[in-house]
């Protein structure tokens, strides 16, 4: 179920004990997100996303997926397929985490 599914049954008084949680959104929903506002803003997408407060969880969902695949290169349990690494690939993901930059040098 997408976000805006979520949100008209939200607007039409669906009852709080039978809500369907945000974590509900499957892997290829997110992706489709993110696959939809890459081509809207091109693939320096995330130079943009952070800066939209309407795309906070997809953000999320980027970030957890560069985690994963850290955790891949480590050798360490994670969530990654070879085909969500492909689908990702295809649309100019990129996998490496931010690093931090400081002013200390």
């Amino acid at each position: 179920m997408t976000e805006q599914q979520i949100k008209l049954l939200n607007d039409v008084g669906f009852k709080q004990d039978q809500q369907i949680s945000k974590h509900t959104i499957s892997w290829n929903e997110r992706y489709e997100e993110l696959k939809g506002y890459v081509k809207k803003f091109g693939p320096a997408f995330f130079l943009t996303i952070k800066e939209d407060t309407r795309y906070t969880s997809l953000l999320r969902w980027v970030y957890f997926n560069k985690r994963q695949y850290k955790k891949m290169e480590c050798g360490e349990r994670n969530s990654l397929t070879k085909e969500r690494i492909s689908l990702l690939n295809e649309i100019g993901f990129q996998w490496k985490l931010e690093e931090k930059l400081s002013w200390d040098g």
